[in-house]
């Protein structure tokens, strides 16, 4: 059997079921003769106009149009009359009560048998409701766009007046903190002079130790500021890794020494990089100075570079404390701390990582890590061979 056997054409069906579908559609409907005189017009037009068919019959829809300008009726019967084609497009009404609404308005003129124009039909659906939505919308947008624009102006000002007071109170701090540093040299090197107890050379220590971090808190807060959210790295240059390391832990020398640590440096001696030297330093600085105060005594650290046709890679792996699977989420966030770094390092500004982060995207680089509390932390710092 044909599976097309039981289809039924539209012009098998009753004229009425068509009259009934066209009469309580949603949608205004209404035909007009070629001169735009109503000849038929179904019930939701009556509903929407609020004109009856009484009303409309021999009437243009004149009746309740006429409120766009004199160009877009030029054009309507241009398009719908002489080159006889369909026109589509948003139409301002009027209602009978004076109330003005918007449709989406198609008019199609309709042929004969011989390809004669002999009316139009016109469909109009309102679309008021959506349209006072939409405008209500954008007014609420505009309103809020507002209401945030003055927001992030006023955090953009709180921000830079933080700034301003970090700059400026580093600032000030450096040079006396400085000054501390120098005297301190100078009263040691006169004590080793002259026999001292044990409590006077502790102290000394102890003096030493928290002026070194409160320069190291000014540095970490003033290169925050500098570099800033959207540091972009652009004094680029070749950087000898291993001579970096180098002169890096020249200066945890005796650090490294009373924790007995071993440090293991297996790069290259001509592996380079193509980084800003400065801030690439203070990154790599923060992530050894972190592996040697997080590392239990007699542990070890262990630093590693390789590189691919487009990246290099640099990774500083330790044996300390490692960091809390909670805390590892918030690692590179700014003044961030995990819950355990307290019990080797009691003052810090949790700044260190995020600058490291900030660095490496200056770099369009990443830095990642892996870490197992209680067994230690690598970190990887990978960098595109060319930028």
């Amino acid at each position: 059997m044909n599976s097309n056997t039981n289809l039924i054409s539209p012009s098998d069906l009753p004229n009425h079921i068509f009259k009934t579908a066209v009469e309580y559609t949603f949608n205004h409907i209404i035909i007009t003769d070629v001169e735009g005189i109503i000849i038929y017009a179904n019930q939701s037009a009556e509903r929407m106009t609020g004109y009856t068919f009484d009303e409309m019959k021999g009437n243009t829809p004149r009746l309740w149009g006429q409120q766009m300008d004199a160009e877009f009726y030029v054009k309507f019967w241009d398009t719908i009359k002489n080159k006889k084609e369909p026109l589509h497009g948003e139409v301002i009404n009027k209602r009978k009560n004076g109330e003005l609404y918007n449709v989406m308005a198609t008019v199609s003129p309709i042929f004969d048998e011989k390809g004669e124009l002999i009316a139009f039909i016109g469909l109009e659906e309102d679309i008021t409701d959506q349209k006072n939505y939409t405008k209500n919308l954008e007014e609420q947008v505009e309103l809020r766009t507002k209401e945030l624009s003055q927001r992030v102006l006023e955090l953009v000002r709180l921000q830079q007046e933080k700034n301003n007071f970090i700059s400026s109170a580093s600032h000030q701090l450096r040079t006396p903190a400085g000054v501390i540093k120098m005297q301190l040299e100078l009263l040691r090197s006169e004590l080793e002079k002259l026999p001292v107890s044990q409590d006077v050379t502790e102290g000394l220590k102890m003096l030493e130790e928290n002026s070194k971090r409160s320069i190291d808190i000014m540095n970490d807060l003033f290169k925050i500021i500098e570099f800033g959210d959207g540091y972009v790295a652009s004094d680029l240059s070749s950087v000898n890794l291993k001579k970096l390391l180098d002169s890096i832990f020249k200066s945890f020398e005796e650090l490294v020494f009373r924790k007995k640590l071993q440090v293991v440096i297996d790069v290259a001696d001509d592996f380079s990089v193509n980084v800003d030297e400065s801030s690439f330093k203070y990154a790599i600085l923060n992530l050894v100075d972190n592996a040697i105060t997080y590392s239990n005594d007699e542990g070890e650290i262990k630093i590693t570079a390789t590189n691919t046709a487009e990246t290099s890679s640099i990774t500083i792996e330790d044996t300390g404390i490692g960091i809390p699977v909670e805390d590892q989420v918030f690692i590179f966030d700014k003044f961030f701390r995990a819950k355990n770094s307290y019990l080797k390092k009691t003052v810090g500004t949790g700044l260190g990582l995020s600058i490291v982060k900030i660095v490496a995207e200056g770099h369009d680089g990443e830095v990642s890590f892996a870490s197992k509390e209680g067994e230690g932390t690598t970190f990887t710092l990978l960098l595109p061979e060319k930028r």
